[in-house]
């Protein structure tokens, strides 16, 4: 049993520790995220109202759109796309 909050963080299951694999900054605050199982690229809708297409390696596929989105998501696991909330 871990004896302290961190006992896991530190120790971890054998010797691999938890590790980011890429980071993306939105400069606004995220409100919602999907991310499509087969291919691992994420969508993003933040608060100022775009939605953020990202590949599976975190990189920008297309400039983020404009749409007075809203806080609900849903994305397809087949990538073909997905349902967003707007207005």
């Amino acid at each position: 049993m871990s004896s302290t909050s961190t006992d896991w963080s530190q120790n971890g299951r054998g010797q691999r520790h938890p590790v980011a694999g890429w980071a993306y900054t939105a400069r606004s605050t995220p409100t919602a995220l999907d991310i499509d199982l087969e291919s691992g690229d994420v969508t993003v809708v933040t608060d100022d109202g775009r939605l953020h297409l990202l590949g599976s390696d975190g990189t920008l596929r297309t400039d983020p759109l404009a749409l007075d989105a809203g806080p609900a998501l849903a994305w397809a696991d087949s990538a073909i796309g997905g349902v967003v909330q707007l207005g």
